[in-house]
């Protein structure tokens, strides 16, 4: 929600997830039965298209954290470096860390899916889990997005569990946002779609006061 300083009146309110949804699948594809997960930090939102509208959306209280605690705890790091950790293995494969006790050690994508790997299945599982509660079957595609959704091999987990081709399980970033204008030196993942979409659901659908009298009073 957008809140002026001025009277503190809200400007406008919208769901994560569907303001994700909005900017994402245009009206026209939303005959399709596609899912948009957010992976966030603490939840996972999930948003489902069908016949036109948005049909469901729901929450589980498990996502990327869970993930950033699994490599604390295996590799004996606090949580900002194991967040740190986190992401420079997604966009470098491999990465240096140093635990608690000074021992440093090379770390390599393959070497960190392995170690929590439980901890990613147990994340895609109940995601999907949820989506075929909602849902009530599986869907024709899912899209995710959030930082969470760089978990590795997140992708390939769901699809898995959801029984559909890896090819219909994908990350969107911010390059799937049509008509987004961004400056040249700008590389935005997933993590910006839902703060863009919050972002245009403000302007587009703002909220419509009106004034009521009650007992004699506005």
């Amino acid at each position: 929600a957008a809140v002026t300083k001025a009277n503190l009146e809200v400007e406008a309110m919208t769901l994560e997830p569907i303001a994700a949804l909005y900017i994402l699948i245009p009206e026209s594809m939303r005959r399709l039965n596609v899912v948009l997960v957010d992976i966030g930090a603490g939840t996972s939102d999930i948003a489902i298209t069908d016949r036109g509208t948005v049909v469901s959306y729901g929450m589980v209280p498990i996502a990327g954290d869970e993930i950033t605690e699994a490599i604390s705890d295996h590799y004996l790091l606090d949580f900002p470096e194991a967040e740190r950790v986190k992401r420079e293995i997604v966009q470098r494969k491999v990465s240096e860390i140093e635990d608690i006790l000074g021992f440093t050690t090379t770390v390599s994508f393959d070497e960190l899916v392995n170690s929590i790997g439980s901890e990613i299945d147990e994340l895609s599982k109940v995601i999907s889990t949820e989506i075929k509660r909602l849902n009530e079957k599986a869907p024709r595609a899912v899209m995710l997005v959030g930082g969470g959704s760089l978990t590795p091999k997140i992708t390939e987990k769901i699809a898995r569990e959801l029984d559909l081709p890896n090819n219909r399980v994908a990350i969107r970033g911010i390059e799937a946002i049509q008509q987004l204008e961004t400056p040249e030196d700008f590389t935005g993942g997933p993590e910006f779609i839902t703060p863009v979409g919050i972002a245009i659901a403000a302007k587009e659908r703002p909220v419509q006061y009106k004034s009521v009298i009650v007992n004699g009073k506005e």
